[in-house]
């Protein structure tokens, strides 16, 4: 299972109708699974945090959406990034935008973006570069 949960990559939603909490329970795997990825990463380094906060639960066309903050943190820097987890009728995803935080302008266009749209580019890693 694991080699589907990288970034930009779908997991196979089972083609039975499966109850909210089940949906629920999945998303919130895959979100922990990414940021199990991204924070050992990140944490190996010796003063580096890493800030993880659910910014809000969705409904995108008539399926579920979590939408995260995260940060990592060092003494030296802040990197700022945004995850997604979405289910389909077919598949699950996580989307992840690193690089800005869910204010910056770049990712607000990315995210009122409706799902059906979104998820054709669930393939490609966003990086938010500042000039």
């Amino acid at each position: 299972m694991c080699d589907c949960l990288r970034e930009g990559q779908a997991t196979a939603r089972p083609p039975i109708s499966l109850e909210p909490v089940v949906v629920d329970g999945v998303l919130n795997t895959l979100a922990r699974t990414f940021v199990g990825f991204r924070s050992r990463i990140w944490l190996g380094s010796p003063g580096n945090s890493f800030e993880l906060k659910l910014l809000r639960k969705e409904d995108v066309n008539g399926q579920p959406r979590k939408v995260y903050a995260y940060a990592l943190v060092s003494c030296s820097q802040r990197k700022d990034g945004v995850l997604m987890v979405q289910a389909s009728k077919a598949h699950y995803y996580t989307i992840d935008i690193s690089g800005a935080n869910e204010s910056d302008p770049h990712v607000q266009r990315f995210l009122v973006v409706p799902a059906s749209v979104a998820l054709a580019f669930v393939a490609i890693e966003i990086t938010v570069s500042k000039a």
